[in-house]
């Protein structure tokens, strides 16, 4: 198996599905013709049973093979978000980490991911869902106000040895939340995560 067929095996793994497109763009897109390419390795793989197919979208979802995510799954459109938070970052700044689904102890914060660049750690929440209440919104918030105070982050592999920074919350929903109760933690909201990029190279510059 070549090494490129590993990468997209290990990122199916990872964000537990993604769209033909973002396959493309990940792993082929230093190619002239990305999708072209994506379809044929694609193709290849989920002939020999490493990958499977959700066969009712167009292109197609592809996911590991195993998998139990069912065809239907509401689960799907954030697990696509997810990856395309990664996708920008990936053609836009050097990710040196980039952690799906974060899980502490229960109980503890469950962020949508951890990426690490530009020197920085970030908890991101992907929201998708503009029904989300002030009182949901704000028990996450409080959750994390928990965590902070704790310290376990403190001792996570990502922190930098001489540093010990606990990583700015970064809310991705097309809904701005009252975050005023919580001035202890560094919240980010953005409607785009191309917004934060902005963001760090402004600050860069």
């Amino acid at each position: 198996m070549r090494k490129r067929d590993k990468a997209i095996i290990a990122d199916l793994e990872r964000f537990r599905v993604m769209s033909r497109d973002q396959i493309a763009s990940i792993h082929f897109g230093n190619l002239s013709k990305p999708a072209t390419s994506a379809n044929l390795v694609l193709k290849r793989l989920r002939d020999r049973g490493y990958i499977d197919a959700i066969t009712t979208e167009q292109p197609y979802l592809y996911k590991s093979a195993g998998s139990r995510l069912k065809p239907d799954s509401q689960k799907i459109p954030h697990y696509l978000a997810i990856c395309n938070v990664y996708n920008t970052l990936i053609h836009n700044v050097a990710v040196q980490r980039f952690d799906v689904e974060v899980k502490y102890d229960k109980g503890d914060i469950e962020p949508d991911a951890l990426a690490v660049f530009a020197g920085t750690p970030f908890y991101i929440e992907v929201q998708l869902s503009a029904s989300y209440s002030k009182r949901e919104f704000d028990a996450k918030l409080k959750r994390y106000e928990a965590f902070k105070r704790e310290g376990k982050w403190k001792y996570a592999e990502w922190q930098a040895k001489n540093k010990k920074t606990f990583p700015y919350i970064v809310i991705v929903s097309k809904k701005r939340y009252d975050t005023s109760a919580f001035r202890g933690l560094p919240v980010i909201q953005v409607r785009e995560i191309s917004e934060l990029v902005a963001m760090v190279k402004r600050k860069k510059a």
